[in-house]
């Protein structure tokens, strides 16, 4: 009886455990090819069917958005309107929890005149609702109740909450 196989060579073994390696690698780069391209199939049909899908970033137009371009444009504009924004910082930075503020109005009388209304979390847990006057000629801000009645209190203004809420974070840095 004759042997008909060719005779095998340390050469071709160490070829055909190569070739053999390179296939079951192939094989699996495949299979996660499949994988993703089946996944990137489902999520294409499912946002067909639902109707979802996310909203670009960079074309937001929501009612909050617009009023936070309008504020930011009428702060370059103004400077009184840029230094009641920045008076806000000093409220961040004189709360018991800066991370708790939450404005609920801010707004620039004609004069110049900064009000200031906003909730904080106070040493027991609860919530204080808290306001404060920003003076044209001044430093600092005043919390009395005299100064608020006279100056905010039933006055109207550029309403700046928008523009210091989007500011927030970084008012929230500068905070001790």
């Amino acid at each position: 009886m004759t042997n008909t196989s060719a005779p095998t060579t340390p050469e071709a073994t160490i070829f055909q455990h190569i070739l053999a390696r390179f296939e079951w690698k192939m094989h699996r780069v495949l299979t996660v090819l499949l994988v993703l391209g089946l996944c990137s199939i489902v999520i294409s049909l499912w946002t067909g069917i639902t109707g979802r899908s996310r909203p670009s970033p960079l074309s937001s137009n929501t009612p909050t958005d617009v009023a936070t371009q309008q504020a930011e444009q009428e702060a370059k504009d103004d400077p009184k309107l840029e230094r009641a924004a920045i008076g806000a910082a000093s409220v961040i930075a004189a709360a018991r929890n800066p991370d708790s503020v939450k404005f609920s109005w801010v707004f620039v009388t004609e004069n110049g005149t900064a009000c200031y209304l906003w909730r904080a979390q106070n040493g027991f847990g609860g919530m204080n609702q808290e306001h404060a006057v920003l003076l044209p000629s001044a430093d600092h801000l005043s919390q009395s109740v005299a100064t608020w009645n006279s100056r905010c209190a039933k006055k109207h203004g550029t309403d700046i909450t928008a523009l210091v809420e989007q500011r927030l974070p970084m008012l929230r840095m500068f905070a001790p």
